[in-house]
């Protein structure tokens, strides 16, 4: 045997004792067991939406408010002025008419009484005139002053009545116009008092009815 063969021998060798120098390796662990794999918990499932009702629910009742607005001529809420105004209104006319009446019939016998006085030749009643005529004309020409005056105040008296009706017109109208109409929403409204008149074999006048 030569040397090479030797020396690879010896190597051999040497291989051999480090290899078995070593000590062995452990084994691989065992496998972990299969894990059973549980379902993982969902959500809990959202409720259903309510379901639409088939009917519309009721509304609650809502408060109806009066919408209307009393106008410039409805009526006012307290009517006793009113009433007022119109029998001042109807009692100075009343009484103008009678005044113009009057006065006419004064007027009417003073014409008469002048007619005469001249018919006998008087000139003038102040004073009576001519003289020699005094005694004849002097009641005649009392008559005629007296029927004059009575001309004058008949018209002096139906001048005011005349102007008290206008002012009783004009403040009727304007309290009318411009007084409180009232609550709107009121279902009841304070009722205008009435005048009536009253006529019988021994009573006359006029009949004040209504609620104030």
């Amino acid at each position: 045997m030569n040397v090479r063969t030797a020396s690879g021998l010896s190597l051999g060798l040497v291989a051999l004792v480090a290899c078995g120098s070593q000590p062995p390796l452990p084994p691989p662990p065992p496998a972990p067991p299969p894990v059973a794999s549980w379902p993982a918990p969902s959500a809990p499932p959202e409720p259903p939406p309510p379901a639409a009702q088939a009917t519309a629910s009721p509304e609650a009742p809502k408060e109806t408010v009066s919408s209307s607005h009393r106008g410039l001529l409805s009526p006012p809420s307290n009517g006793v002025p009113v009433v007022i105004g119109g029998v001042l209104v109807l009692t100075s006319i009343g009484v103008a008419i009678g005044m113009s009446l009057a006065k006419q019939a004064a007027q009417t016998t003073a014409n008469d009484t002048a007619t005469q006085i001249r018919g006998v030749g008087g000139t003038s009643c102040n004073p009576p005139a001519p003289a020699s005529l005094v005694s004849t004309i002097s009641g005649a020409c009392d008559r005629f002053v007296s029927d004059n005056s009575d001309v004058n105040t008949d018209a002096t008296v139906g001048n005011l009545a005349i102007g008290v009706s206008v002012v009783a017109v004009a403040g009727t109208v304007l309290y009318w116009l411009l007084a409180d109409k009232g609550d709107d929403a009121s279902p009841t409204s304070a009722a205008l008092p009435s005048l009536a008149p009253i006529a019988g074999p021994s009573v006359g006048g006029l009949s004040l009815s209504g609620r104030f």
